[in-house]
């Protein structure tokens, strides 16, 4: 067990929605660790009976980590980050730090509390997945390892009935490795120079979370529930995501959700409205992947000037949300200019991989299909 007033603070590696990390060392033996920490709501009572609410947070990322130190495969367990101790405080200082919430009266009311919790995590040198990729050029067999990579983390957490629930950029970490080979679907994928591994587990899903698991999910099969994340994980690198954000934060513009006119359906409103043939060719082909969105496709369609969160207690809503994104995904295909301009980004990049290959990705509808295209055309 490691004291927590042995630890010496080394540099700060960043800050999230609710803490801050940093590199640690401790002044015993100059191991080195994470320490995050992030205020909470608590309570001397829970503290007292040792309550572990799957309501909150802190929880469920507890829990998560649990499954992972309990992983047998060591070479599956290092696609993650374990945990080696926590321990809840009730005198913290204000550690929020992200301007975005300063004014919402929640993080505002959290910042204030007194408790927090440190966790003591393992140290992986290596930097986000979103700045890799915005510094650095890969060629076709490193971007197709990496998306295995995360393919195969999905699936590690889907077989122990978890969902990470927050794959993006930012929370995963890629490494230099002399490690050759991983195991995946019963063929060895080579790594190509590069591993990586996930952090930040507060937003996981299990069917043991109770209420807050089946809101999340809306009634989703969780097994499609896992498909699109691990789409949208992927996707997330093969359509430049990264350098679009970056071009923008270089001219100091803000980013599409963060102006006052962002709807989460804008380029979907402008599709429908100005490119009518590019969306019904799209809207028919996407409808044999998602069948079960008709209805509530076509309740959108009859009155466009609704908002789609108006549309989030509707059935299948999580199923209509990955309709829309593919339909927008192939416009971005095809159009990068239009794309880039209803968007309002600051520049416009093509795809990570082929037209051939993308288009093939967006007409697959499970997660084994998709997985073995991404292998054949890796191994080829």
């Amino acid at each position: 067990m490691i004291n927590f007033d042995d630890l010496q603070i080394i540099k700060k590696l960043g800050s999230g929605t609710f803490g801050i990390s940093y590199l640690v060392k401790t002044i015993k033996d100059n191991k080195e660790y994470v320490l995050k920490t992030q205020k909470i709501f608590y309570s001397d009572k829970k503290l007292k009976e040792k309550v572990r609410d799957y309501k909150e947070q802190i929880w469920r990322e507890i829990d998560l980590h649990e499954f992972i130190n309990k992983i047998k495969d060591t070479n599956d367990q290092s696609f993650f980050t374990q945990l080696y101790d926590y321990k809840i405080f009730n005198n913290c200082d204000n550690i929020q730090t992200n301007e975005l919430y300063k004014d919402i009266p929640y993080f505002k009311k959290l910042n204030e509390s007194k408790w927090c919790i440190k966790y003591l995590l393992e140290y992986k040198d290596g930097i986000t997945l979103k700045d890799f990729l915005i510094k650095n050029t890969l060629t076709e067999k490193q971007i197709y390892s990496i998306l295995l990579q995360i393919c195969k983390i999905i699936l590690i957490l889907y077989n122990g009935g978890y969902s990470h629930g927050d794959l993006h950029l930012e929370n995963i970490i890629i490494n230099n490795t002399n490690k050759k080979y991983f195991d995946f679907m019963d063929k060895k994928i080579p790594f190509n120079g590069y591993q990586i591994n996930v952090i930040d587990y507060g937003l996981s899903l299990h069917k043991k979370y109770g209420k807050y698991y089946n809101k999340t999910i809306k009634g989703n099969n969780i097994t499609n529930y896992m498909f699109n994340e691990m789409f949208v994980a992927t996707y997330k690198i093969i359509n430049n995501d990264a350098k679009y954000i970056n071009d923008c934060i270089k001219l100091k513009k803000k980013l599409p959700w963060e102006r006052k006119d962002y709807k989460l359906d804008s380029l979907f409103k402008k599709i429908i409205s100005k490119h009518s043939k590019f969306y019904k060719i799209t809207k028919d082909k996407y409808l044999q992947i998602y069948p079960n969105t008709y209805k509530i496709l076509k309740y959108y369609e009859d009155d466009t000037n609704k908002e789609i969160y108006e549309l989030y207690n509707k059935k299948h809503y999580m199923d209509f949300l990955q309709l829309i994104n593919r339909i927008q995904y192939e416009f971005h295909l095809l159009y990068p200019k239009l794309y880039a301009k209803y968007n309002k980004w600051c520049s416009y990049y093509e795809h990570l991989l082929s037209n051939d290959v993308v288009l093939k990705l967006l007409n697959i509808n499970n997660h084994k299909e998709y997985v073995d295209y991404l292998i054949n055309n890796y191994l080829k």
